[in-house]
């Protein structure tokens, strides 16, 4: 069987095996094993690096996957040669592991992690940006949309206000208070352009600091609440940020 994919996470098994975790094209995420992966003359090391675009071959036994080859179809491995795009590719790496589900197949997701990849590899685009960018989209291809276009309350055009638990917006007269958070236009603007535009103008805009930073704080928060959880990659990807900010 043959199937493309990334590699969502690994793990070490037994002294020369190693078990992935991979979003595929035909069978979405599945959890695969590559005997003998980590012997000096293993055949399928070279072809299963982190932060590329593979080509498997896939056999089945006991209901495990199993790699019996596999090659690079798209290297974004220099990433790798920066500790913060490394830190970043991380956390997408951690948050899509959640976001695919078993043996089903999610090609909007699958295409977005690509593109995702490749401009953090090849470009000079801000990072931040593309977080935030794959954040909500993300999320947003995962059913978890904000409703902004009209205050729930009233159906006016203007929100002002979020509230993260529900998904939903409300202007200046009608915010109920309690958990929401005030929005800028610019950030309603930029919200409404992730969840709308179509894959090739995803990423074709700019944030000024104050707007990156609001939309920072408001994709984390919503990435926490739909996830029910903290991610540690972050955590590290904060860290390394603060010391090289220090440095």
């Amino acid at each position: 069987m043959e199937v493309r994919g990334i590699i969502l996470k690994q793990v070490e098994y037994k002294e020369n095996d190693r078990i992935y975790t991979i979003a595929t094209d035909r069978l979405g995420k599945i959890s695969c094993i590559a005997r003998g992966v980590k012997t000096p003359n293993s055949k399928l090391a070279k072809g299963l690096a982190l932060f590329c675009f593979l080509e498997l071959e896939l056999s089945k036994h006991n209901d495990m996957y199993i790699i019996t080859s596999s090659q690079k179809v798209v290297d974004f491995r220099k990433i790798a040669t920066d500790l913060e795009k490394c830190s970043y590719a991380g956390y997408f790496m951690a948050l899509s592991n959640d976001l695919f589900l078993e043996e089903e197949p999610y090609p909007e997701l699958l295409k977005l992690l690509l593109n995702t990849f490749y401009l953090l590899s090849e470009t000079q685009k801000d990072p931040e940006l593309i977080k935030i960018t794959f954040d909500l989209r993300s999320i947003f291809l995962s059913g978890f949309a904000l409703m902004l276009d009209s205050c729930e309350a009233c159906g006016g055009e203007k929100v002002e206000w979020i509230d993260l638990d529900e998904g939903i917006g409300y202007c200046g007269g009608c915010n109920p208070g309690g958990t929401t958070l005030k929005i800028s236009p610019g950030a309603v603007k930029t919200l409404e352009h992730i969840l709308t535009q179509e894959d090739q103008k995803l990423f074709a805009y700019s944030l000024n600091n104050e707007l990156k930073k609001e939309l920072s704080h408001l994709s984390e928060t919503y990435i926490r609440l739909c996830m029910q959880k903290e991610y540690s990659s972050l955590k590290y990807l904060r860290n390394i940020q603060k010391g090289l900010a220090k440095g």
